[in-house]
């Protein structure tokens, strides 16, 4: 219960045959169900045997990417763009100081939209 949350898993977006005339640009959203005691973080779904914890995305320098939320721009190149990400695990601020973290298998489901400028 030392940290609040796991260390960053990197995950990537490709993006195949980018046509630059129809833009340079794209901003990602990812939407799902929001954790009550953690706003902007994925809730698990019911079927999880964990609990108190929620999972949170970031951008490859760290910056939080909150669920629902249109992400800043990213640049596109010609052809292909691999979009890097990462998610980490974060606990329930009372579960952290409850000391009450359930272990166990979870899941949790999220889709993404681009938008491209």
């Amino acid at each position: 219960y030392l940290n609040t949350r796991s260390h960053s898993q990197t995950f990537a977006l490709h993006l195949t045959e980018c046509d630059l005339s129809l833009g340079n640009t794209v901003a990602i959203t990812f939407t799902g169900t929001e954790n009550a005691k953690l706003p902007g973080l994925l809730a698990l779904d019911a079927g999880s045997l964990a609990s108190g914890i929620g999972i949170g995305l970031e951008d490859s320098s760290g910056k939080a990417l909150p669920l629902n939320r249109a992400s800043d721009k990213f640049r596109l190149n010609a052809g292909n763009t691999t979009l890097t990400l990462q998610a980490y695990v974060q606990g329930e601020p009372e579960a952290i100081q409850t000391k009450s973290i359930g272990r166990g298998t979870f899941s949790a489901v999220a889709t993404f939209t681009l938008e491209y400028e």
